[in-house]
């Protein structure tokens, strides 16, 4: 996976304080390399390719706790019965 660049987002990190206007950089391994103001096109080399989000939001570290894993239709195999 290649690094991914996300400009001109607000981001908002309650846990740290943060509520500014800047980007973000994710590495190789899907880890947040930077965030925050400092982050800008100027920071990134002219040949990257990056996102920019006009002004949307960026929540570092949110996660959907209604993910639901498992094979779709055999949630309840269990509580058939054959007759």
């Amino acid at each position: 996976m290649k690094k991914k660049y996300f400009l001109n987002a607000n981001i908002i990190d309650p846990q740290n304080s943060v509520n500014e206007f800047g980007g973000l950089i994710i590495d190789e391994n899907g880890k947040i390399e930077a965030a925050g103001k400092k982050v800008n096109k100027n920071n990134i080399a002219s040949r990257e390719k990056f996102t920019d989000l006009n002004g949307k939001y960026i929540f570092p570290g949110l996660i959907d706790m209604r993910v639901f894993v498992g094979e779709p239709g055999f949630e309840y195999k269990e509580n058939f019965k054959t007759l």
